[in-house]
């Protein structure tokens, strides 16, 4: 049999055959998954809203950091806070923030950043809603801070570990920006929220807000959580934790070589320039409302709204700096060449604007230091095209752990420089130039001296390198031994013997023996130092 014009029947059936193909495809290219009490624009992908989960994480995580910074203008006037006791109080929220990071990354690669993540945002969210509770004592509205900082550091590499597990290679960048846009979401969404709801119900309120929305948050990830389960069991079972292994390297998380990492002269250098970039973040973000209210003449709301220009400027640097080394690589430029003119850009640029802001004579009417500030911070978003991409250059398999060790570092600035910034600002007199801007301008030149002197982009195989224990690591394995503590007990005790028995010699020689009616019927006591014998 043949078709019509002399075709033969084998040709009809295979365009009936890819007919029917394309058709039965309609649906999957056209129809998105229904998701019950979704809106019909939201009707996401599985991935899609791991990524959702995880950019909102990130903006209720910076979102409570922000708030602090705002009500801690108020509570110091209701408490009588020196500059000195603020800048403690918000510092210790990174003593937290600095012993969680490391546990809070092993923690997510042996039980799933999906695991960690809701138990990480429900600490500091119920932490958030315990300040009013604690405020009154200044040791435990410390350690609540504290607490809160622990809960918060989960959340970085909760979020790395789910998206590592569940987006592909080709897909990660763009998901990985997305979540971590999450963080200028936070901190937009503070500044706006913070200053309406203080005037409208006072700082008290607040922070009772902030943990309700981690409850609800709370609530959504787990419905979220069970959709997928239901609609994609396969990348639901991606999620579930993979004891003793890391997803990101494949190897058993025991055995990430960080005595390599730290014996690694670039390791080194990175960890100093993290901790340089950082300082200048942190000590902004935990002092620039305090800034413009007291030196610009500004109330709450409009110190709090000023303090947007900062995030949004980040955002637009950001894109720019992505798009400048993205571009110039393509075009030839040497890897290296490219990550240390970004790192001089983002560093040597908000030096010298923060220079210029203290020549500015601030007043209400003046917003120049306020430009220069903007600029500074704006502009050192280019270490993302510099510092935040050399963990990869130096090793792709151990860039999540290169990561969380040069973000200990990183942690230091918080726990330190902004308590340093109060001090500074009570022996300076309030002088914001001393105690803010010349120490952050400063430490970037610092910085960009130490990642093009220092870091190497070539790639090192740490798994090869130099991972023995250090000496110190070695003295201290030996004092874990019983026999050492037994002969050291027993040295010790030798020695105040002997520290002993030359005192008493010393006294007794010093004061010679009673006489009189004192000393009848009291017996003879032989007391023995260094051989000689002594009676009392």
């Amino acid at each position: 049999m043949k078709a019509r014009h002399g075709r033969p029947a084998e040709i009809t059936t295979a365009i009936a055959r890819s007919y029917a193909k394309q058709k039965q495809q309609v649906p999957v290219q056209t129809l998105p998954e229904v998701t019950p009490g979704w809106p019909a624009l939201l009707q996401l992908s599985s991935k899609q809203k791991v990524v959702l989960a995880s950019t909102l994480g990130f903006a209720l995580s910076n979102m409570d950091k922000t708030n602090f910074t705002v009500a801690v203008i108020p509570m110091a006037l209701t408490y009588g806070w020196s500059p000195i006791t603020a800048g403690l109080v918000q510092s210790a929220f990174f003593y937290g923030f600095l012993l969680m990071q490391l546990p809070g990354g092993s923690l997510s690669t042996r039980l799933g950043g999906a695991f960690m993540l809701p138990r990480g945002i429900a600490v500091f969210s119920a932490a958030t809603a315990a300040i009013p509770l604690a405020a009154g004592s200044l040791p435990a509205l410390c350690a609540v801070r504290a607490v809160m900082g622990g809960g918060e550091a989960v959340a970085p590499s909760s979020i790395i570990d789910m998206l590592t597990r569940t987006v592909p290679s080709a897909e990660r960048a763009s998901a990985v920006s997305t979540a971590f846009a999450g963080l200028h979401m936070g901190s937009i969404a503070g500044l706006l929220m913070s200053p309406l709801i203080i005037n409208a119900a006072g700082w008290e309120a607040l922070f009772a807000t902030c943990g309700a929305a981690g409850l609800v948050w709370l609530f959504w990830f787990r419905n979220v959580m069970d959709e997928i389960q239901a609609s994609d069991p396969e990348l639901h079972a991606q999620l579930l934790p993979t004891i003793n292994s890391d997803v990101t390297s494949g190897q058993p998380a025991a055995g990430i070589p960080y005595r390599a990492f730290l014996r690694n002269r670039s390791v080194q250098a990175l960890g100093f320039t993290h901790f340089c970039h950082n300082w200048l973040h942190y000590t902004m973000l935990a002092w620039l409302p305090s800034y413009l209210s007291a030196t610009l003449e500004m109330d709450l709301t409009h110190a709090a709204h000023t303090a947007l220009l900062p995030p949004i400027a980040g955002v637009i640097a950001s894109a720019a700096a992505g798009y400048m080394g993205d571009t110039l690589i393509a075009r030839g430029v040497p890897v290296a060449g490219v990550r240390k003119l970004a790192q001089t850009v983002g560093f040597i640029v908000p030096a010298v604007l923060l220079g210029a802001a203290t020549q500015v004579h601030c007043s209400p009417n003046d917003m120049t230091a306020v430009a220069c500030i903007t600029a500074a911070l704006g502009v050192s978003s280019f270490s993302l095209a510099g510092l935040y991409c050399t963990h990869g250059d130096l090793s792709p398999k151990y860039s999540s752990a290169l990561l969380s060790l040069t973000n200990v570092s990183g942690s230091l600035p918080g726990m330190f420089g902004v308590a340093a910034v109060g001090a500074l600002l009570e022996l300076s007199n309030n002088d914001w130039n001393v105690a803010l801007f010349m120490p952050s301008a400063a430490l970037l030149i610092a910085g960009t001296v130490a990642y093009a002197v220092g870091v190497s982009h070539e790639p090192v195989d740490f798994d090869v390198a130099d991972n023995r224990p250090f000496v110190f690591e070695r003295r201290l394995r030996r004092w874990k031994s019983p026999g050492v503590w037994r002969a050291a007990v027993l040295r010790v005790a030798r020695g105040l013997g002997k520290v002993v028995g030359a005192g008493a010699d010393v006294l007794l020689q010093g004061n010679p023996p009673m006489q009189g009616p004192l000393q009848e019927g009291k017996p003879e006591i032989s007391v023995r130092g260094k051989g000689k014998d002594s009676s009392i």
